[in-house]
Formats: structure tokens, sequence, C-alpha cells
């Protein structure tokens, strides 16, 4: 059998700065390193390996933040109970004063997200969702899956040079989790805007949320009226879907009102951006690694070890913040209490010490446990669902458009530091 063994696509300056990284004390001065505290740094993983072989408990002043990248560090940080997930507070802090006080409700509404709470609040507001988001749920939703996929492949037909990003790879889990929630899917366009404005505020560190900050806010009052609509309702007409079963969970005294909005908007934007993100880095790798593409056509039962190739070599989610709760050491450095800690789960994904050839895509890797969905009690819970819906759409669209083909346009990433996404995927679809 063959190794389906497959080199992972880097763009053309990644050898060359491996080389110029090596040896290297000046990286806090360096261009590569001030571009990725800014979220610019379209290729980030020569610079996270070098953190990760010669300072791996970094400390940036520039971001304000400890930063680990090697893999036993991070999966440590996702499990200690010392690195608390109550940190919007840090948000906050890194805005001048006026915008701390102007945008204060968009800081308390965060403080309800789930990724955001530690227990007993986060094992209140888990238990909520869990009945939905369960195990089972991408087994249960892949029919369904499979018909919103074919429905949007039929629209992407009618225009040869499509936009994958925007027909598809955003459209797909914005539709599916509209429908989990109960939200009519008209609002889409909407709420694409406004995911995309929420999770650059709670996604940045460091003086760029001087920028997204407003637009956050504009974006958070637009949502919390939406969703006090999307409430009132489901009270008035219940239909069995997540936003009844929050609704009824609030009447029945378990949550506020806050907390309901806040995780409502925190299950939209969580259930697609994750997704959407995997399902536009697999795409693109997938278009310009015809090897690759070859050897899952021939045999399409690796398309899961596929999907878990594409999820840890372009983690969609790159890191997970901490607040650090009380004064520890890790490698020899002291962290203090109140300190800001990034579990860095893309670095982490790419330490040699835990995957043999770790920048490469290997279809028979085995013992895959990469960090996408972080670990612990934060595990994702929709990972099931975003597994399902990438090995349900994948294979359907080149079946559908088996000579899809890139347009030649350089492919762009998201200037989002934890949000890995290509921008946009211009296609031919043949």
């Amino acid at each position: 059998m063959p190794s389906h063994r497959r080199a992972a696509r880097e763009p053309s300056r990644t050898t060359e700065m491996k080389t110029a990284w090596a040896g290297r004390d000046d990286v806090l001065d360096s261009e590569e390193y001030a571009l990725f505290c800014a979220g610019q740094l379209a290729d980030p993983y020569p610079l996270l390996a070098w953190l990760r072989s010669n300072d791996p408990v970094h400390w940036s002043p520039t971001l304000d933040t400890w930063i680990l990248t090697r893999y036993d560090d991070v999966l440590a940080g996702l499990l200690d109970k010392r690195f608390a997930n109550d940190r919007i507070s840090a948000n906050m802090a890194a805005l001048p004063p006026e915008l701390q006080k102007s945008c204060a409700p968009l800081g308390e509404h965060v403080s309800n997200w789930l990724g955001f709470t530690d227990p007993p609040k986060h094992t209140r507001l888990r238990g909520l969702l869990r009945t939905t988001f369960s195990a089972s749920l991408g087994e249960e939703l892949a029919p369904r899956i499979g018909e919103i996929v074919d429905d949007l492949l039929e629209s992407i037909a009618q225009d040869s040079r499509a936009d994958l990003i925007v027909s598809f790879a955003f459209q797909l889990p914005a539709r599916v989790i509209c429908e989990i929630l109960g939200v009519p899917g008209e609002h889409t366009k909407a709420f694409h805007r406004w995911s995309d404005d929420m999770a650059a505020f709670t996604g940045n560190l460091g003086p760029t949320l001087v920028e997204i900050a407003p637009r956050a806010m504009r974006s958070y009052v637009e949502l919390e009226e939406f969703m006090g609509a999307m409430v009132a309702e489901s009270n008035r007409c219940p239909a069995g879907d997540l936003m009844n079963h929050l609704a009824q969970a609030e009447a029945g005294g378990q949550l506020s009102r806050p907390e309901l909005i806040g995780l409502s908007v925190f299950t939209l934007v969580a259930g697609h951006e994750t997704t959407a993100s995997l399902l536009a880095n697999a795409l693109s790798i997938l278009l310009e690694d015809h090897a690759l593409r070859t050897e899952l056509e021939r045999n399409p039962q690796l398309f899961p070890n596929a999907v878990e190739e594409f999820l840890r070599l372009e983690a969609p989610i790159q890191f997970s913040p901490r607040l650090c709760a009380e004064d520890l050491e890790s490698r020899g450095q002291e962290i203090r209490r109140g300190d800001v800690v990034m579990l860095h789960l893309g670095a982490a994904n790419r330490d040699p010490e835990r995957f043999p050839e770790p920048d490469r895509i290997d279809l028979e890797r085995e013992n895959n446990r990469h960090l996408s969905f972080a670990w612990g009690p934060h595990f994702c819970l929709g990972a099931p669902l975003a597994r399902a819906e990438a090995i349900v759409a994948l294979p359907r669209f080149f079946e559908r458009f088996p000579h899809a083909r890139l347009t030649g346009e350089p492919l762009s990433w998201r200037q989002n530091m934890t949000m890995r996404s290509v921008e946009h995927l211009s296609v031919d679809l043949g």
C-alpha cells in the first residue's frame, strides 16, 4: 500500500525564513514578529518553530502575554485549573479608557460566552448545550448536511468562477447552525458580518483591539436586538430547537437573560467559525495538491484521516488564551497571577517531538491527537459536527467539480491572530 504521505503547502518563503530564523536572537525586532503580533503574518509557522525550539515559554511585550508553543506545555495548560478562561478583562484592559467605557456592554456580553467562563458557571452553561451537541450529532445530521451541500453545489454550478469562501465554506456551517438554533436562514448575510466582528474582538490581543472594538460593539448591539426578538418568537411559537430549549431554561431559572443572549451568540459564532475555516483551508490544500486529491479520489475512505490532518496542519483556532490565576513556574519562567497566557494550538500541532514530520500531510498518521479542538473541560462541543460537515462536504465537492482549479490569484489569509483561514478562494470549476 502506498504511504499516502503528501507534502503540505508551504509558501515559497518558508524555507528561506527557516534558514533566516536559525540562530537569531533578535526575534523581537524582526518584521515577521511584528506582523505576527498584528495578526498579519501569512505563514507564522517558521516563527513559531523558532520560538518552540529557542524560547518555548516566550514573553511578548507587544502583546503583553506569554506564548507557549510546545505540545506538552500547551496540553498541560489546557488541563491546568490555574489557567482560567474568565479573561475578558484582559481584552478590555488593552483598550484606552474612553473605549473601555463605551465598549463595557460588549465586555459584559462576552463574559457570558461559554469559552470565557470557568466552573461552576461553565459547567452549568455547558450542560445546557450538551443535550443538543451530543457525540452523535454529526452522524445524526449527516443526511441533512448532504442535502445542504447538494443545494449549495447546485448554486455554485451557476457561477463558473466562484469564491468558495462566500458560496460554500461559510454557507454550509452557517445554515447548519442556524437550523439547530432555529434562526431563519435569510439572516445569514448580516450574521456573517456580526460574526466576523465578534470573532475579531475575541480573537485578537494587543494594540489591534483599538480598531476592532468599536466595530464589535456595533455588531453586539445589533445581535442583542436580533437575539432578543428570536427569544420572544421562540416563546410565542415553541419549535423544539436550541433557542426554545434555552428560552425554557431561562423561564425555569437555570440562566439569566444576559446568559441566554451570550450563549446564543457564542453558539452562532463558534458553531460556524471553526468549520468555515476548516473547509476553506481544506479546499485550498486540495486545490493546490493534485497528488493528494488524486489519492483521496482513489481511496475516499481516507477522507476522515485527511480531515484530521487538515485540522492539525492548519488549526482553525490558532491559540487559546488563558488568565493565570496564581503564580507558577514553566520551564524556568515565572508566570504571575493575572498574566495572560497564549496556549498556541497551531504551534503545538506542528511540534516534531509529538508529530513526526509535522509539516507534512500523512494520511496514515497514527494517534493524531491534535489540539485544534482544544482538550479537557473546554474541548469543543461542536467537534463531531464540524468533522461531519467536512467529511460530507469535501468529497461531494470534488465529485461534482472534478476539474476545479484555483484561478491563479495569490491566496490571502484572514487578518486575525486566532482564526486561521484563507480569505478568498476563487476557482474555475472547469
